[in-house]
Order: C-alpha cells, then sequence, then structure tokens
C-alpha cells in the first residue's frame, strides 16, 4: 500500500530527528553538568536542552502510536470481542485521528505566531523552531492513523490488545519454538 510506504519514509525521518534531538539533550545537560563544575557560564544549554526533549518526546509519540505501542487502558477494553471491539477500536482511531487535526491546525498556528520570538539565550534562534514539533507531530500522527484505519477495516486484528505478560510469554515460546528447530536440524546433520 502506497500509504505505508509513505509512512515508512515519515517514521524513518521522524526517528532520525528525534535521535538527533536525544543527542542535543544529552550533550546540553552534559555541557551545563561540565559547565557548572568549572564556573563556565552556558546559558544556552538549559533552554536547548528543555526544547530538544520536547522534540524527543513529541517524536516518539507520534511513532509509538504508528506501531501501537503507546499508553493506553486495556482494563475493560481487553474484554470487548466482536463488534463492540471493531466499534471501539474505530471511534478510538476517528477521535485520535481528530485529535491529531486539532494538534496539526493549532500546532502551525503556534508556530506561525511565535517565529517571530527568539531563544532568550540564543537571540538568532527563532523560538518557532521548537513548537514546530507540534504540527511534525499532528500530521505525521495523522497520516499513521489513517493507515491504522484503513488496516484495521482490512483486518480487526491488527488492533488486538495484548497484554505484556502474555506478549512476553508468546515472545519466549516463539524463541523456544526457533531453538528447538535448530537444534533438530544440528541433529538430523550429525
Amino acid at each position: 500500500m502506497i500509504l505505508t510506504k509513505i509512512n515508512n519514509v515519515l517514521a524513518k525521518i521522524q526517528t532520525a530527528i528525534a535521535v538527533a534531538a536525544l543527542f542535543i539533550f544529552f550533550f546540553g545537560v552534559t555541557w551545563q553538568v561540565i559547565s557548572r563544575i568549572f564556573g563556565i557560564a552556558a546559558n544556552f544549554t538549559e533552554e536547548v536542552s528543555n526544547y530538544a526533549f520536547v522534540w524527543v518526546t513529541f517524536m516518539g509519540t507520534a511513532l509509538m502510536l504508528r506501531e501501537n505501542r503507546h499508553f493506553r487502558f486495556t482494563a475493560f477494553v481487553a474484554k470487548f470481542k466482536g463488534k463492540l471491539f471493531f466499534v471501539n477500536e474505530l471511534v478510538c482511531l476517528l477521535i485520535l485521528l481528530g485529535i491529531s487535526g486539532l494538534m496539526l491546525v493549532h500546532g502551525t498556528q503556534l508556530t506561525i505566531k511565535f517565529w517571530p520570538w527568539h531563544f532568550t539565550s540564543l537571540s538568532s534562534v527563532s523560538l518557532g523552531w521548537a513548537w514546530l514539533c507540534m504540527p511534525v507531530c499532528g500530521f505525521t500522527t495523522c497520516m499513521y492513523t489513517i493507515e491504522a484505519i484503513v488496516k484495521f477495516i482490512k483486518d480487526p486484528s491488527s488492533r488486538k490488545i495484548i497484554d505484556e505478560s502474555t506478549a512476553a510469554l508468546m515472545e519466549a515460546e516463539e524463541a523456544e519454538r526457533k531453538a528447538a528447530e535448530i537444534e533438530k536440524r544440528k541433529g538430523g546433520k550429525g
């Protein structure tokens, strides 16, 4: 599906942005600690680190949402079956699409509003860069949610809720199965 291919490219770009922002965050915090130890003024590090952390958070949110690994309350919905499960998941995805659209629109407005403003410690850098993470997250979340809706309508099990302990058990069983296959192949050759 073309949407999946587009979203795969978006996810790679978004991952690279998140990794870069995480690097900037760690560098800023490390530099801030070192500068305090040696009494060197590094006023920009706190502000840059804060906004880099915001970028990591917004990029990670969209990426985890695409993988259906985001935080969600499942106490009741894990028991839903059939039509009730389908309707619940579809309504949740449509609400998510609406919220993502709002984040895109209002995030764009905030970015435009704050573009003339500048960082306190780096007066040549626009504060709009700090706010740009909102429309980027809104846009990619819209794209990922549309992809999830299409997949879900074709295959409702794509949104199946699996708790962490069940997932770990399934992974362990799969690893045991693969190990047994490898051992069987080795035993057959000897």
